[in-house]
């Protein structure tokens, strides 16, 4: 038995995928948020700054990435750790993918960023 698929089937399976993948953006934004706290309770003990001549952030990124892969490289946990840092009272995961973060982490007046972010997750219909 052959099953056709039917133009308006084949833009709503397109439109679910999309759906399921942006989701996945973002809680995988999230997780990067909460790795930053744990950077931040771990090698920072809550400071705002490491202890000098802590190797913790070393240890943790190669341990991450012996189990889980690439993507936990020290310059990727310091990213994780700033844009926690930046966003401490809440997640702003479920607003933007992390991509986007990555690119908000390079803009260093917290003002600018904050209305860059505003603006990207509500962008000018006009």
């Amino acid at each position: 038995m052959t099953h056709q698929l039917t133009p308006s089937r084949y833009k709503a399976i397109i439109a679910d995928v999309i759906r399921l993948f942006n989701t996945a953006r973002n809680h995988l934004a999230g997780a990067y948020w909460k790795t930053g706290q744990y950077v931040v309770e771990i090698e920072q003990d809550g400071e705002r700054r490491a202890r000098y001549g802590s190797h913790t952030l070393a240890n943790f990124s190669s341990e991450l990435t012996d189990r889980l892969g690439a993507g936990f490289s020290v310059p990727s946990l310091q990213r994780m750790r700033r844009f926690y840092e930046d966003n401490r009272k809440y997640s702003p995961a479920t607003k933007l993918p992390w991509a986007h973060h990555i690119e908000l982490l390079t803009v260093a007046d917290a003002k600018v960023r904050k209305a860059l972010e505003q603006k990207a997750v509500r962008p000018d219909t006009g």
